[in-house]
């Protein structure tokens, strides 16, 4: 059976309980503001990441002997009494204690992580987990966008919100109730912040450098059981003679006589698809920053996922989403308005200029942004079909194509940077030898967009020495060249999934 239902003594169910599934498309990061310290909460060592299971810990240190008749708890204990942190790692080294036997989560990672680490949300017994409320929240700004938009974008206040959702004791949202969704496989990544900076009179994209992250995050192309639940019964039964006791808007999304989650993931597919939109303009707005080629693909990729699909809604959910996901992406009609016109007056007063660019980049997973999901409808449920006109007809006039600008205008030709290059093959590195800071050397193969194919000069490589080559444009190459590189991201097996030119 695709769902299940829940009934009361009179025999009438009154909630749909929906047996869904949900797939992460791109890493995904909800935490709970705790973090893990490196020398408390985790040691690396030799490529690795062992996070502490204290239980363990302390298991050990009870057992295992340290000088004359002390403990390793007592080595602690007297390292502690001496004002010292009681560094995990050197402990376990100077007592001979195996860090894989007092670890809860062991991880491999290609690049040093950044203290301190942003974990996930996790049950009482230890298991990873989506909380529900988080997918809730997601859900909330959708329908509060859907109805800011239907009610002709009324003047924002306090109340604007509770007008259009509901108060908290009557709000749409008590109908629709996400359960959290247990996700066990999870790893660690570096993330990089991309932002915009002013360079000469205009704007430019580009990286900041002096703010590392690394989190833990739900691994893309991983799926879990997810169960929905909607009140469709109780809000049929209310409206009959006790309509006042329901939010007032609530008929846009449940509805009598309708299959609401269907509907609610259409609207969902339709929110998304527009906010994809957005970014993709941006990106396109501001494509100086390296991997800004890599970046539209990506979102091009999960904008199509959107588009005329009955099975599943794209829904966008926990950290790194910028300030146009946290708020709804209702308040502006595109992401560029508040670079393009900044709100001076604001500025002058000592307000925000509601300056919005910034956005967290998976800087070892191939350029992704964070944290999208995908929710399958279970076989043999209602699907309600997309109309088959294009979404983008649906959106307001700033997100529709615009007619070009430039016809009749020759485009002046674009600067190119010439790199001089060796004329025999160079010295190969090692394998071994690679840092993320390392420069070696690749025969560029082949000349496409966005990326090069190129052939990288390393010894002692258990993989294809074929790779992407980014970084290339405005820069003039040539098939069989050597070019100076760097690894830009590594695929979770070792192998180098992409270098960038070292400019």
């Amino acid at each position: 059976m695709p769902s299940a239902s829940t009934s009361v003594s009179g025999g009438q169910a009154l909630t749909e309980k929906v047996r869904c599934r949900l797939e992460v498309l791109t890493p995904v990061h909800v935490g709970t503001g705790q973090t893990w310290n490196e020398g408390v909460d985790f040691v690396q060592k030799n490529h690795k990441v062992y996070v502490v299971n204290f239980e363990e810990y302390f298991s050990q240190l009870q057992e295992v002997g340290a000088s004359g008749t002390k403990t390793g708890f007592d080595e602690l204990m007297g390292v502690l009494a001496s004002g010292k942190s009681g560094d995990v790692g050197e402990l376990c080294n100077r007592l001979g204690i195996e860090l894989k036997d007092i670890s809860s989560q062991v991880f491999p990672v290609l690049q040093t992580a950044h203290d301190p680490i942003r974990p996930v949300t996790r049950t009482g017994m230890g298991t990873p987990y989506l909380p529900g409320s988080s997918i809730k929240g997601a859900i909330r700004s959708v329908l509060f966008s859907y109805l800011y938009r239907r009610f002709g974008h009324p003047e924002y206040n306090r109340f604007t919100e509770s007008d259009l959702i509901g108060t908290f004791d009557k709000a749409i949202t008590r109908y629709i109730r996400p359960f959290d969704v247990e996700m066990p496989q999870t790893d660690l990544a570096n993330l990089r912040t991309f932002n915009l900076y002013l360079r000469g009179f205009a704007p430019k994209s580009d990286y900041k450098q002096n703010l590392p992250m690394t989190v833990e995050y739900f691994r893309p192309d991983t799926a879990a059981e997810f169960r929905l639940v909607v009140d469709e019964q109780w809000v049929e039964k209310l409206s009959k003679d006790l309509s006042h006791f329901l939010p007032k808007n609530i008929q846009y999304f449940i509805k009598p006589g309708r299959a609401s989650i269907p509907h609610l993931f259409n609207l969902i597919n339709e929110h998304t698809y527009a906010h994809l939109t957005r970014e993709i303009a941006f990106f396109q707005a501001y494509p100086q920053a390296e991997d800004s080629d890599f970046i539209i693909e990506n979102l091009e990729n999960i904008r199509r996922l959107c588009a005329n699909n009955a099975d599943s809604c794209i829904l966008r959910i926990g950290f790194g989403g910028g300030y146009h996901h946290i708020t709804g992406d209702w308040r502006y009609a595109d992401h560029t308005e508040t670079i393009e016109k900044p709100d001076w007056t604001n500025k002058k007063r000592g307000e925000p200029t509601r300056y919005k660019s910034r956005k967290v980049i998976g800087n070892d997973l191939e350029a992704m942004l964070m944290g999208f999901v995908r929710i399958w409808l279970p076989e043999g449920y209602e699907r309600v079909p997309f109309e088959p006109r294009q979404i983008v007809d649906r959106l307001p006039d700033p997100l529709r194509p615009k007619a070009p600008t430039n016809i009749g205008k020759t485009e002046p030709p674009q600067p190119t940077t010439k790199i001089s290059l060796p004329p025999v093959e160079p010295k190969r590195v090692k394998f071994d030898d690679i840092r993320s800071n390392t420069v070696f050397y690749a025969k560029v193969l082949t000349i496409s967009k966005p990326f090069c194919k190129v052939e990288l000069l390393i010894d002692d490589y258990p993989f294809e020495a074929s790779t992407d080559l980014s970084g290339t444009k405005g820069v003039s190459l040539q098939p069989l060249q050597y070019v100076e590189v760097l690894v830009n991201s590594y695929t979770k097996e070792g192998k180098i999934n992409m270098v960038s030119l070292k400019k």
